[in-house]
């Protein structure tokens, strides 16, 4: 189609009429190239695939510093991914919505999903230490007697695309996925769907741990046939330096002790790790925010090793040969 430009002082009309051209067939094909072309920038946004899992639509991962090694995380996110670091310990649910909106614009329905990444268990995730219970995550019960809460969650609800399925619950090219361990489970159901009921959004949550160590996986067992999640918001090969779940592994009681506090364990761990790992978390932690993006992915971990430290005291040196005894 022939393109008019712009020329002042041009009655366009008037010129259409004189070059035999009939005005509504040309305003049709002007429609018909618009949505045409807008179909075009959908498919490049959104690509072309079935897959609800496609890492290439635009989607946004909220990473704890509750979370071991959550600078890793941030690292291994994809490009297309708008990261929001979460301070866990310290921030109010003022400053979670203030650093949201900062980060992501205001709510337009943008992006295809969204991620809340921290540790869970059976009926519960945590958010803030600020909002949650005594364990330090929100519950059912939390959420239902914290309108500022709620109030969060539908904000984020208005980040995700909306549903063009007739049960948005059934949608999974539009939700929000909990990346924590056992929410779903038991009773985890009800809390769930109270999410949903909240911001009108299919929320996705997994039943059995979620993370890169043996025995746990990245699958939302709340959604069947959506699969694992993990090429959504990540590189997988950057993901793998990741080893554990997100679930409460290891904290330290006191200097020189490591206690469980429940089931889901790390292999190959080193006192040597734990100590430079922790070091490494209260330095991010103790950052101002805005040095987060230039800081935390400058540290790599140490490789794993075997338990104990590689010894480094000296071989004893050979005796010299002992002087001959006078007679």
């Amino acid at each position: 189609m022939m393109i008019l430009p712009r020329m002042a002082g041009v009655n366009v009309a008037r010129l259409l009429h004189k070059c035999d051209v009939d005005n509504v067939e040309m305003e049709t094909e002007v429609k018909e190239d618009n949505a045409a072309s807008t179909k075009q920038n959908e498919t490049a946004l959104f690509g072309n695939l079935h897959s609800e899992t496609n890492g290439n639509k635009p989607r946004v991962l909220f990473v704890s510093e509750n979370l071991p090694m959550f600078e890793l995380l941030v690292e291994a996110a994809k490009d297309g991914t708008a990261v929001v670091p979460v301070k866990y310990n310290s921030w109010t649910l003022d400053d979670l919505t203030e650093n949201t909106l900062m980060r992501l614009g205001m709510p337009k329905n943008q992006f295809a999903s969204i991620a809340l990444m921290d540790h869970g268990k059976q009926g519960g995730f945590c958010l803030l230490k600020s909002v949650g219970e005594q364990d330090g995550m929100v519950n059912l019960k939390t959420i239902q007697a914290n309108p500022g809460l709620q109030k969060f969650l539908k904000l984020l609800g208005q980040y995700v695309r909306n549903s063009e399925s007739q049960d948005f619950r059934q949608d999974l090219s539009s939700r929000i996925d909990l990346l924590a361990c056992d929410v779903a489970a038991g009773d985890g159901a009800k809390l769930v769907e109270y999410l949903e009921d909240v911001t009108q959004v299919n929320w996705a949550a997994s039943t059995n741990p979620t993370g890169t160590t043996e025995g746990s996986d990245w699958v939302m067992e709340t959604e069947k046939g959506l699969g694992a999640i993990n090429n959504c918001y990540f590189d997988n090969e950057k993901l793998a330096k990741w080893n554990y779940q997100c679930g409460f592994c290891v904290q330290r009681a006191s200097a020189g002790t490591r206690q469980p506090i429940s089931v889901h364990s790390i292999p190959n761990w080193s006192d040597t790790q734990d100590l430079a790992a922790e070091r490494w978390h209260q330095r991010v932690k103790g950052m101002t925010e805005d040095r987060w993006a230039s800081r935390v992915c400058e540290w790599q971990p140490l490789g794993f090793r075997q338990r104990g430290r590689p010894s480094t005291q000296q071989q004893p040196r050979a005796s010299s040969p002992a002087a001959p005894s006078g007679t």
